[in-house]
């Protein structure tokens, strides 16, 4: 008999906290209603939807533009290379760079004396194959050896500088492929070349001692 009591007592309660429960809705407009208990079909809200773009690089870049970027790629091998044989030769200036058949960069420095020195680097750029030698054909040359000193004394704007004059005049794209200075009637040049063996083959000849562009040679 006393479990059936509190069986009952405890329905009444419930009922009555029921009561109150619709009282205080009814009476109060503004109360927040109480939020459904997720079930576990539901999916986190942090979670990315499947039409969401991927992620931009971490660095900005647009990948969109393969063609630049394949040019931006030779463009650093040309100037790893020019760092890497400068460095193998201590106190040299950068003379010029060109890639050789097996894909290597034949690079010439000179040094504070005239001397001319060869050295061989990897395609990347990074790393001496080869040399520093001395090239014993021009050593003994007075006029080439007057020559280089003429182009240590005078020229002022160095290669990386040039560089980017000439691309900027080359356009978006142009593939830098090789480097030297020289001398043009007297008065050194950096010759930065452009595309070589292709179609849009170009050389920008930039002053080395204004740093101005003062002519553009286009491949017939």
């Amino acid at each position: 008999m006393s479990r059936v009591l509190r069986t009952s007592s405890l329905a009444a309660t419930a009922v009555a906290a029921l009561v109150l429960t619709a009282c205080g809705s009814d009476g109060d407009g503004d109360a927040a209603p109480v939020a459904a208990a997720p079930t576990s079909d539901t999916a986190p809200s942090s979670a990315p939807s499947q039409g969401s773009s991927a992620p931009a690089p971490a660095d900005g870049s647009d990948q969109t533009d393969q063609t630049d970027g394949s040019a931006a790629t030779a463009d650093g091998a040309v100037l790893a290379a020019a760092s890497t044989a400068v460095a193998a030769v201590p106190g040299s200036t950068l003379f010029s760079v060109d890639r050789e058949d097996a894909g290597t960069w034949e690079v010439t420095v000179v040094t504070e004396d005239g001397t001319e020195n060869d050295v061989d680097v990897d395609e990347a750029g990074t790393t001496v194959v080869g040399g520093p030698r001395v090239d014993r054909d021009d050593a003994d040359d007075a006029d080439d050896l007057a020559e280089r000193q003429q182009l240590l004394a005078d020229a002022t704007v160095d290669h990386e500088a040039a560089v980017r004059t000439a691309a900027a005049e080359a356009g978006a794209g142009s593939e830098l492929t090789d480097l030297d200075l020289d001398l043009e009637r007297g008065q050194a040049v950096w010759q930065v070349g452009f595309g070589d063996d292709t179609a849009t083959e170009q050389t920008v000849l930039v002053d080395a001692v204004t740093g101005e562009v003062v002519g553009v040679d286009q491949d017939d």
